[in-house]
């Protein structure tokens, strides 16, 4: 073969690697970036107060309502969400977190559960079966996203849109972002593959300007069987309130 063709190859080569090097150098730079809007997005602010309302609906038992209420202590790390029964006014249940340790009321039993963030499920909060953890609900209502998204390096973009993945003790947690909204949720899917459990919370649309969709739908399966769904409307957000001791209660 002669020198020169020798020294065209070696260059085709030399430019094929590079061009791959500054792709993936691109593709990597890029992606920092686009994680550091996220976490800009979804920066919390100091204290804020949310109300919602939310319909659940049960196979064979029908549908229950309930009017909600959040608020949110980021500086703290506390959190108190409220149900009432929207019609006589009577709180149905209240779950408060204080340094990833709940106290919950529940309307079939005395006095109030004492529990590591860890074990609540949302059904402990609504009287449910939804099993989606507590805390992962948690850092929806907080308007930010779970510490363990940015931790992992399973991120991808397929069909124009990033996808990202993590297990958390053998739960598979998957968030889907939009593609023509890249830092808005698409929807979240929880997955128990032990259980052959999953439930998928949908994003639809955007409440105002805020972080937070105009509406959460959440629908459970199990052996691909439906079974409960629950549907949670935004409609009041107030982002300066006050976040004083006497807001959290325990008891």
């Amino acid at each position: 073969m002669k020198p020169t063709i020798l020294l065209f190859l070696f260059f085709i080569l030399i430019t094929f690697f590079h061009a791959n090097a500054e792709e993936n150098k691109t593709t990597e730079t890029y992606l920092e970036e686009y994680k550091q809007k996220l976490k800009e997005f979804y920066q919390p602010p100091n204290c804020f107060l949310l109300s919602f309302r939310t319909n659940l609906n049960i196979p064979q038992y029908g549908q229950q309502n309930a009017e909600g209420s959040v608020r949110a202590d980021n500086v703290n790390q506390r959190i108190r969400v409220i149900l009432i029964e929207p019609t006589l006014g009577l709180t149905i249940s209240w779950i408060t977190v204080i340094d990833k340790i709940a106290y919950l009321s529940h309307p079939n039993k005395e006095g109030v559960l004492k529990l590591p963030l860890k074990d609540v499920s949302l059904g402990s909060v609504v009287n449910n079966q939804i099993q989606i953890p507590f805390a992962l609900f948690q850092d929806i209502l907080f308007g930010k996203l779970p510490t363990e998204l940015f931790q992992t390096q399973d991120w991808k973009f397929e069909n124009q849109q990033w996808i990202v993945q993590y297990t958390q003790n053998g739960d598979v947690i998957t968030f889907y972002f939009r593609n023509e909204d890249p830092l808005r949720l698409e929807k979240v899917i929880y997955q128990k593959p032990q259980d052959s459990y999953y439930a998928i919370v949908n994003f639809v649309d955007k409440f105002y300007e805020t972080k937070y969709p105009k509406q959460l739908k959440i629908q459970t399966f199990q052996n691909k069987t439906a079974l409960e769904s629950m549907t949670i409307n935004f409609y009041k957000y107030i982002d300066t309130t006050k976040c004083k001791n006497e807001h959290f209660p325990v008891k």
